[in-house]
């Protein structure tokens, strides 16, 4: 599990959303982002959307299977690339 800050003041928008779901649905494992003890399918565009992730928000990156750490770490990588924006 990573553990990754919003730091975008657009929060987690439609552009990063799209590409974290495209880095999980790659992946052959499940993964999940949990915020607040709730958790949504990363594979999900309309999940992920639905989270409303805004700047300063604290998301959980969860992956589930082989190679769990390296797709996390992608998506922690795709989260932190809107930082820069």
């Amino acid at each position: 599990m990573k553990q990754v800050i919003i730091m975008d003041k657009n929060g987690l928008h439609a552009r990063p959303a799209s590409e974290i779901v495209s880095l999980a649905k790659n992946f052959p494992g499940e993964v999940f982002l949990q915020k607040n003890g709730v958790k949504c399918n990363a594979k999900s565009i309309m999940l992920v959307m639905g989270m409303n992730l805004k700047c300063g928000d604290m998301v959980e990156v969860i992956a589930l299977g082989d190679g769990a750490y390296e797709i996390e770490a992608a998506i922690e990588a795709a989260i932190k690339k809107t930082d820069e924006e």
